[in-house]
């Protein structure tokens, strides 16, 4: 929906409206922290972008690690064929919406996909090329592939800004992740990203297993299951995904570990297996799911109802964190404002970070 400045009080209203009935269900006032904007060279700089990146599969490598990546219409960053020494590790994985929603104010958000900047459905576009940049960290060495996601005036007010970023460690381990800079249009804001993984575990089909307490619990049939119910073993595993020799990866949520960085992922997750008769993502998807909503229903859950059986079958795991920004003055997430400094106006931003880590299974 449309905002509007009023600069005599500095204020911003924005607003929601369903398109479907044609009636405003959504109307926010918001103080105006953003200082005026101005576009730059952006058409040129989309041309050359579009014809790089957009749809074009591009190979990279560092380290021990190998991978494709291209940039969707509507699907951010799709990494795709990777491999660890040689080894095939990831199928493809890709951030398919984010989906905003504000707390106290039911029924309003948005369902934001992220993509190419022309001739695409995103609504949040990308911002030149994805870069790699090295890792020496608490979580061991390696290199990160980020590719960037702004609104054309981020960070005003109602415009975002996201990563794709996956970390690729030297151990064989690597994360997910999800970024988000924020402001958006209010500070009660709750971001959804949905990711879909989809790994590459060999020939033959696929095993996923849950922690219980005290043993590793095998799902016979489709489901989901909420991160804040989870348990978690002494390791901080939550999931276990292997093939029948034993070969994968255990899976561990974000829950705090990692400073400011994330505040935990509080995670929906889900596994559906692969239909090769079926586009459930394969392709670029729409929008899936309900923006506004709080609970499972997300989009995803639509891939496992009516529930299948698992045996013998390839998985998909989707993974939807749910991120709260905060605008509070030393306690900022997900969130950015303009900020003088030495007389020029420049910008803060506060990330917030959600995503699963895979641990190699070491046998």
């Amino acid at each position: 929906g449309p905002a509007f400045y009023y600069k005599k009080s500095n204020r911003m209203v924005w607003s929601i409206v369903d398109l479907t009935d044609w009636k405003l269900i959504g109307l926010v006032w918001q103080k105006n922290e953003s200082k005026d904007f101005k576009l730059t060279e952006n058409e040129l700089q989309n041309e050359y972008f579009m014809s790089h990146f957009c749809e074009i599969d591009s190979d990279t490598s560092f380290g021990n690690w190998k991978l494709k990546f291209r940039i969707m219409g509507s699907d951010g960053m799709e990494v795709l064929d990777v491999k660890y020494k040689d080894k095939m590790v990831i199928k493809s994985t890709k951030i398919v919406d984010w989906h905003v929603s504000y707390l106290n104010k039911k029924e309003v958000g948005y369902s934001d996909a992220i993509g190419c900047p022309m001739f695409s459905a995103a609504a949040v576009v990308a911002f030149k090329g994805p870069e790699v940049e090295k890792i020496n960290g608490a979580n061991g060495s390696g290199y990160a592939l980020v590719q960037d996601f702004r609104s054309p005036i981020w960070p005003a007010m109602c415009n975002y800004r996201y990563q794709n970023r996956l970390e690729f460690y030297d151990d064989g381990s690597f994360r997910i992740m999800g970024v988000n800079h924020g402001q958006g249009c209010n500070d009660s804001a709750v971001y959804k990203p949905i990711f879909r993984i989809d790994l590459d575990l060999g020939d033959g089909p696929e095993l996923f297993s849950q922690w219980d307490g005290k043993s590793w619990k095998q799902w016979e049939t489709e489901q989901w299951t909420d991160q804040n119910e989870g348990r978690f073993s002494p390791e901080g595993y939550w999931f276990r995904m292997t093939n029948e020799q034993g070969s994968g990866y255990y899976i561990v949520p974000d829950r705090g570990q990692y400073g400011k960085a994330g505040r935990g992922d509080a995670a929906f997750a889900y596994v559906s297996k692969f239909k090769k008769d079926v586009d459930e993502g394969t392709t670029d998807l729409p929008t899936i799911g309900d923006c506004c909503r709080y609970d499972y229903q997300q989009g995803p859950e639509q891939y496992i109802q009516p529930a299948e059986k698992l045996s013998r079958e390839k998985l998909i795991l989707w993974y939807v964190p749910r991120m709260y920004n905060d605008k509070r003055p030393g306690k900022e997430y997900c969130w950015s404002k303009m900020v003088a400094d030495k007389g020029k106006l420049s910008v803060k931003t506060w990330p917030g970070s959600v995503g699963p880590m895979f641990v190699p299974i070491k046998k």
